[in-house]
């Protein structure tokens, strides 16, 4: 282990180094990233969307968003749309309801205000009162909720959700979805029937709309395109409907864009040739921590560290590293608490976890690098996962 210890070190200083650069300047795509408000400058290739989303945001009090995992419906939302209505317009509160859906939410909305309360509905007028905005309650990645928590954790919030879009606030409540999850929401329908009267799907973006994505930011960024770089990126990424598959595209973009500034940091120029380097497309995110898993010395510990972040479904689950721990003691690995952290910490800054958040929450940055991760579990393990998923819902 003290091998390893030194490695990451070695690895992790590295790493850090460059993250400390990347924060100095403004950086044209966003790798396994959601964009958000703050990434108004390089959002491309999204405005008929949001255009959509903005139209149907003021028509009802809820509005449903979906589509598939890696179509962009988080950055629609929270880049799109936020930053086409005005700042005084609205006063946004996103959600993550996990595997404690009620207690989750009552501690994000409290954190926005300076009194303190139990009771959703004291907290939200609270909040209204100190700043005089309508109030935008976004609760991301809903899917969580069935996956992660039994019916009667859920059930405390959707009794919440339903005092809340009864009473007099003006409150907006949005629901953002991966599509094979909607028919879970019928659940919420008793209560909440207004549920799928204002819904939108966020499709893949289109092959037209992606040169935008590829041209603006690099302009924005005073980085060049050699002729020829957006129709082989298209060509490649793009399926039979034009469609683009926008997780690959952003790693794919990512890794150029890193390419070309390797070559001359002066000068950057995505080039044909750092194309043709990469062998393929399809395999782009696999490569990419596959690269990551063999720069550690053990890389079966570090690939069990990961496989211990996902769900019995394949994706991406939030956990505090003494839960990733208490995890790995039943494995065949010996681990001490300190080489965890350090091992987490490469994640982080190999971009492969987020770092952990006020709660000490670490997760997965992307469900494609969940389902990754997922075809590397075996039977047996796919099967353990299940019974510690079932066993969770019975406590």
């Amino acid at each position: 282990m003290e091998n390893m210890e030194l490695s990451l070190d070695a690895i992790f200083n590295n790493i850090e180094q460059e993250n400390e650069q990347v924060k100095k300047e403004l950086i044209p795509f966003k790798f396994l990233d959601a964009y958000t408000k703050d990434d108004k400058d390089i959002f491309f290739g999204r405005e008929e969307e949001t255009e959509d989303i903005f139209r149907k945001f003021y028509q009802k009090k809820m509005l449903l968003l979906y589509g598939k995992s890696g179509t962009g419906k988080s950055s629609v939302l929270n880049c799109g749309l936020m930053n086409k209505i005005p700042q005084e317009d609205i006063f946004s509160i996103n959600i993550r309801a996990g595997k404690s859906p009620y207690e989750n939410f009552i501690h994000e909305i409290n954190k926005n205000t300076q009194q303190k309360s139990d009771n959703a509905l004291q907290i939200l007028q609270n909040i209204y009162d100190e700043t005089s905005k309508p109030i935008a309650l976004i609760f991301d990645q809903f899917e969580e909720v069935f996956i992660l928590s039994p019916k009667e954790h859920r059930q405390k919030l959707l009794d919440t959700l339903h005092d809340i879009s009864n009473s007099h606030l003006e409150i907006k409540i949005v629901i953002i979805i991966r599509g094979e999850y909607l028919e879970n929401l019928s659940e919420f329908e008793t209560k909440l029937p207004q549920l799928f009267a204002n819904r939108i799907r966020i499709e893949k973006m289109h092959k037209s709309n992606a040169i935008k994505a590829i041209e603006q930011p690099c302009k924005i960024c005073n980085i060049e395109i050699e002729e020829g770089v957006q129709e082989q990126i298209l060509d490649r990424l793009t399926s039979k409907n034009n469609e683009l598959e926008l997780t690959y595209f952003q790693v794919l973009m990512d890794r150029l864009y890193k390419k070309a500034k390797t070559e001359d940091p002066t000068n950057i120029i995505i080039k044909n040739t750092h194309i043709s380097e990469i062998k393929s497309i399809g395999n782009v995110l696999s490569d990419f921590l596959e690269e990551q898993l063999s720069n550690m010395d053990n890389k079966e510990l570090g690939e069990d560290v990961l496989k211990k972040m996902i769900s019995a479904d394949g994706t991406k689950k939030r956990l505090t590293a003494k839960e990733i721990f208490d995890s790995l003691q039943n494995s065949k690995h010996t681990i001490s608490e300190e080489q965890l952290n350090k091992i987490l910490q490469y994640f982080v800054t190999a971009r492969i976890i987020t770092d952990k958040d006020e709660n000490n929450l670490y997760e997965l940055r992307h469900d494609s690098l969940a389902k990754n991760i997922y075809e590397k579990l075996t039977a047996i393990e796919k099967e353990l996962i299940e019974i510690k998923n079932l066993l969770s819902f019975s406590l």
